[in-house]
């Protein structure tokens, strides 16, 4: 499956670490234009729900696998 190229903002507690810039990450609901929701981070056997914003102007569809560009 090939990754879109979506305006994706992670929110974390803590500072970001490298890992997640570039990473790719699957979408868990629809994520509306502007809107927030969350997506899985896998790293091996680990997975990680994280809390995210899409800043594109269009919805993220669930189930999307989208590259993470930014996080804070």
């Amino acid at each position: 499956m090939r990754a879109h190229l979506r305006r994706l903002f992670l929110l974390l507690r803590r500072r970001c670490p490298p890992s997640r810039l570039g990473a790719r990450v699957t979408v868990v609901g629809d994520i509306p234009p502007g809107g927030y929701g969350q997506v899985v981070f896998a790293q091996g056997s680990e997975k990680t729900v994280l809390a995210a914003q899409n800043l594109d102007d269009q919805v993220i569809p669930a189930g999307a696998e989208v590259v993470v560009l930014d996080c804070a």
